[in-house]
């Protein structure tokens, strides 16, 4: 499960840039590293998961209540990036501001000042969020690689299993096709 990893580190790199693009173009081509990433994170979690599961006959109630949570820890992010970057400040500029000091913006006026924010604010949420996306990564990756061959092992018991009951079962059948007349 070593994609775990390395999906970790591009989306925790894509989280540590973030805060420093000056110009919004290159953001188109940084974020699409950060979806691949997540994705290949996401099918690991989601196969670690399954597989955590004690009992498959609850398993879609299961994985409903993992995603309720994983979506309230979005909703908290929001509102709690939100009231970060409004206490860290803003700068004395609005972005009307910044369009008319550039000359080349060519931009019109689209529905007056707006608050420019400090970077202070962006990077205080944006690094402490790539270390916990890095650090997860640790955690999930030697946590897949135990549940992967403990489901190994469980897959190669019950295939023991299956043959010792066929086997069994085999037998038994041969016991009772024996013609009365052999006794």
């Amino acid at each position: 499960m070593w994609p775990v990893l390395v999906a970790g580190v591009i989306m925790s790199a894509v989280y540590a840039i973030i805060p420093t693009l000056i110009h919004i173009e290159i953001l188109f081509f940084v974020v699409p590293f950060y979806g691949a990433a997540q994705m290949c994170y996401n099918v690991a979690d989601l196969a670690m998961i399954t597989a955590a599961l004690p009992n498959p006959d609850k398993r879609a109630r299961d994985m409903g209540g993992w995603a309720a949570i994983e979506n309230i820890g979005g909703a908290l992010g929001g509102l709690i990036s939100g009231a970060v970057i409004t206490l860290t400040g803003s700068s004395d500029q609005t972005v009307n501001d910044i369009r008319d000091d550039d000359d080349d913006a060519g931009d019109d006026d689209n529905g007056g000042d707006r608050t420019v924010y400090t970077q202070v604010g962006y990077l205080s949420i944006f690094w402490p969020a790539a270390l916990a996306v890095l650090v997860s990564a640790l955690i999930v990756w030697p946590l897949s690689q135990h549940l992967r061959a403990r489901t190994a092992d469980a897959s190669e018991t019950e295939s023991k299993k299956a043959e010792v009951k066929n086997a069994h079962d085999v037998r038994s059948n041969q016991l009772l096709d024996i013609p009365h007349d052999e006794f």
